[in-house]
C-alpha cells in the first residue's frame, strides 16, 4: 500500500493532520521552562522578525546553536590542547636533536 493510498484511507484531511500532529508531539519530550517576563518579551519581540511561528521553535532553534556552539568550542580547545602537546614533542625533539650535535645554548 503507498503513502498516498494510506492518505486516501483517512475520513478527511483534518483526519490526516490530527493523526500527524500526534505523531509529532509524540516524537518530542514536554519540559517545563520559566523564563522572566523581559526575556519572553525579548523572544516575541524576536518572532515578529524572523520566521519562526512560536516561541517553541524559537527556543529549539536557540538552544541547538548553544549546543553546536558548546560542541565547537570543546573541538577547538580539543584541537588546541593536541596542537600544543605536537608542539611540545616537536620542541623536545629539536632540544634532544641539537644536543646530540653539541648545539646546545
Amino acid at each position: 500500500m503507498t503513502a498516498l493510498s494510506r492518505i486516501h484511507n483517512f475520513e478527511s484531511l483534518e483526519s490526516l493532520k490530527y493523526i500527524i500532529c500526534i505523531y509529532v508531539c509524540m516524537a518530542n519530550k514536554l519540559i517545563t521552562l520559566r523564563l522572566g517576563d523581559k526575556l519572553l518579551k525579548e523572544i516575541d519581540s524576536a518572532l515578529k522578525e524572523s520566521s519562526f511561528e512560536n516561541r517553541t521553535d524559537f527556543i529549539k532553534h536557540a538552544v541547538r546553536l548553544m549546543l553546536k556552539e558548546l560542541k565547537d568550542r570543546q573541538n577547538y580547545e580539543e584541537g588546541t590542547e593536541e596542537a600544543e602537546k605536537k608542539e611540545k614533542e616537536f620542541s623536545k625533539i629539536v632540544q634532544e636533536t641539537m644536543e646530540e650535535l653539541h648545539y646546545v645554548h
